[in-house]
């Protein structure tokens, strides 16, 4: 049997510190964590005190971010494989509609 390894620091995947999103030409950012919920590396106010995600169907008030996979996000099957799909066309719908309206250079600071 093979072992594998992981190396899961990902600060060795680039050392970029800010990102002009226009210049770039990148329109989306779809951002996959997995199957764990820390965020700690999100830096916007879209938490409580806690760090409980604020949000309703999983859209925080901070405008064009959105976020999925969450238990009850926006039914009870939302973190399961076959119930995922109704919050993802829902969110891309949002996403889409967002894109369209504010679309327009950006720079994010990581």
């Amino acid at each position: 049997m093979m072992k594998r390894t992981f190396h899961v620091d990902a600060s060795c995947a680039s050392n970029i510190t800010s990102l002009d999103l226009k210049k770039n030409n990148i329109n989306t950012i779809i951002w996959s964590t997995g199957f764990d919920h820390d965020h700690s590396y999100i830096k916007l106010p879209v938490f409580d005190d806690a760090g409980k995600l604020i949000h309703k169907d999983g859209i925080p008030e901070f405008a064009g971010i959105y976020f999925l996979g969450y238990p009850w996000l926006r039914t009870r099957k939302s973190p399961i494989l076959f119930g995922i799909i109704e919050d993802v066309k829902f969110v891309v719908d949002k996403l889409n509609n967002y894109s369209k309206e504010n679309f327009r250079s950006a720079t994010i600071e990581i």
